[in-house]
């Protein structure tokens, strides 16, 4: 009889042992599929965020260039006219012409460097104090020493080389994508 109702119960037994053999079979697959699923987005949000840096760091790179170009134009009109190639209305007609700046590219410089790059505000601080060393030679009624104007011409271009080599030193990738 003991036997008979042991018998009766084992299928019941079986059953239930199965059935929980089986919630955690799915319990742990879920698991681990749940801890992959958060590694693989955490690896795509960084892998975004790091396309996003070099897009800007491109960016950055590209405004900076146009900026540089046209300050690189503004001087070497200037320049001559203190060899006295060009007149002082040739020199303003001149300038007024340059279009090498988008509108709005010396704010989208300014944003980049302060917002994103600020890492780089020493080295963009030695090519604005470059330029600033220029400034005295774009007077209307300087009389300018053209060796000292083209010797601080070179050194704003080394410095603007260098802030371009600072800006492609920068590291692209910050996450596990090195």
């Amino acid at each position: 009889m003991l036997q008979q109702e042991v018998k009766d119960w084992l299928p019941l037994f079986v059953g239930i042992v199965t059935a929980i053999a089986a919630l955690l079979g799915v319990l742990i697959s879920g698991y681990f599929s749940h801890r992959n699923t958060r590694s693989t987005l955490r690896e795509q949000r960084q892998l975004r965020a790091d396309e996003r840096r070099l897009e800007r760091m491109e960016e950055l790179f590209v405004v900076f260039a146009r900026w540089e170009m046209n300050f690189t134009q503004i001087y070497l009109i200037h320049l001559r006219l203190h060899k006295g190639l060009l007149t002082i209305s040739q020199v303003h007609d001149l300038v007024v012409k340059l279009d090498v700046l988008d509108k709005g590219d010396v704010h989208r410089l300014s944003m980049l460097l302060r917002v994103h790059f600020p890492e780089l505000a020493m080295h963009y601080s030695e090519v604005q104090d470059a330029r600033k060393r220029i400034v005295p030679f774009l007077g209307d009624l300087v009389a300018a020493n053209v060796d000292a104007f083209v010797k601080e011409q070179e050194r704003f271009e080394n410095a603007c080389e260098a802030f371009k080599q600072a800006i492609s030193e920068l590291p692209k990738l910050s996450g596990t994508l090195r």
